[in-house]
């Protein structure tokens, strides 16, 4: 049997829900290499991007967190014909980025969020109905 990635994305979920944060973002890597050199049905979609920010939300890394929402937004842009229905920064993804900012005790983190916040708004604004606060 062949994995997919619905395979996949279990197994992200695993390392997530592990701690294993590193082999999660890993996976996530190899998925788009694979879907990158043809393997079209290995395409990391919105389960395995808001797995991984959920991950990183779990373990404090808020930066990292942020770092997967951008680079999720970045990769349903490159290829929005074939990709724009298998990943979308959606309110789940920002959700769980603002409350990895609002729980990490870092400095400047509730600045963050508020930036976030009024980023998704202003997206919301602009007609895009997956970000709606």
């Amino acid at each position: 049997v062949q994995p997919n990635v619905i395979t996949l994305n279990t197994v992200i979920a695993t390392f997530a829900k592990d701690g294993e944060t590193e082999k999660a973002k890993k996976l996530l890597e190899d998925m788009e290499k694979l879907y990158q050199s043809g393997q079209k049905d290995m395409s990391p979609n919105t389960i395995s991007y808001n797995t991984l920010i959920a991950a990183f939300a779990k373990a404090k890394m808020p930066l990292e967190a942020e770092n997967t929402l951008k680079l999720m937004m970045r990769k349903s842009r490159e290829d929005e014909k074939a990709r724009a229905e298998e990943i979308k920064a959606d309110a789940v993804a920002f959700n769980t980025v603002l409350h990895a900012w609002s729980t990490s005790g870092i400095r400047g983190s509730a600045q963050r969020a508020q930036q976030l916040l009024d980023h998704m708004v202003k997206l919301y604004n602009a007609g895009n109905q997956d970000v709606k606060p």
